[in-house]
């Protein structure tokens, strides 16, 4: 039996260790940052559609929820389409890093964008401590026309707990190589300052992106984040180069 025992113990996927932590509910992996998924092509396909420059994806899905009894349809790009008033300026990249969507609860209410912004010197990194014990500040309310408006709030993060964004549905774009259209469309939806709400907020309809691009001035921080979106690139040609 202590053969046997053994040689199931042996062939086993897991180890005892790893079982008994996940039992006890203890992290298997620990991280610097808390990660964030981010589908990026949808929020580029929304803006090319919105300029008439593609046709909408016929065979998409579409995620159904619930609010208040009605079927409704969920898509995270309403999130920052029909975001709170406090936020209309907020690029989609600081949006998607600085901010949580959550369910409200009976004792919740809603934060008007003039109680928010009625100190002066509070910035967008600076949230009040409306819940000590949580990582997020209170809800702010979704514009109308978004599906769970009436049912969901957005909060800010805290500095400390800011997301560290995970970009996938493939490679983003790079500015040396490939389609210069897609990089731009990509960085301008991403980063444009001042946000969008629609795609012609990015350019005008007979206007290419790589034009709209050229007449941005993005923020210093956003274009180190662009630059360094490009390292990865880099690194593996530098490799191929002296390899």
């Amino acid at each position: 039996i202590v053969k046997i025992v053994n040689a199931l113990s042996g062939a086993a996927e897991l180890g005892g260790p790893a079982v008994s932590a996940y039992l006890l509910g203890n992290p298997d992996h620990y991280t610097s940052g808390v990660f964030k998924i981010v589908h990026w092509r949808s929020y580029v396909r929304k803006v090319i559609e919105d300029v008439g420059a593609a046709r909408p994806d016929p065979t998409e899905s579409v995620v159904l929820g619930l609010s208040e009894g009605d079927v409704v349809p969920l898509a995270k790009i309403n999130d920052y389409i029909f975001r709170p008033q406090r936020f209309s300026t907020w690029t989609l990249y600081d949006f998607l890093r600085l901010t949580d969507v959550q369910k409200l609860r009976k004792k919740d209410t809603f934060r008007s964008a003039e109680n928010i912004q009625s100190d002066p010197d509070m910035s967008d990194n600076d949230v009040p401590d409306d819940e000590p014990d949580s990582h997020v500040s209170m809800k702010a309310q979704f514009l109308s026309g978004h599906p769970l408006r009436s049912t969901h709030g957005v909060c800010i993060r805290h500095h400390a707990d800011t997301y560290v964004l995970n970009f996938v549905g493939g490679t983003p774009p790079r500015p040396d190589r490939g389609d210069k259209e897609e990089y731009c469309s990509t960085m301008l939806a991403l980063f444009h300052p001042g946000g969008w709400r629609h795609g012609r907020d990015l350019r005008q309809e007979h206007e290419s992106w790589a034009a709209a691009f050229e007449h941005v001035k993005f923020a210093s921080a956003d274009v180190q984040v662009m630059k360094n979106m490009n390292l990865l690139y880099e690194c593996l040609d530098a490799r191929d180069d002296f390899s």
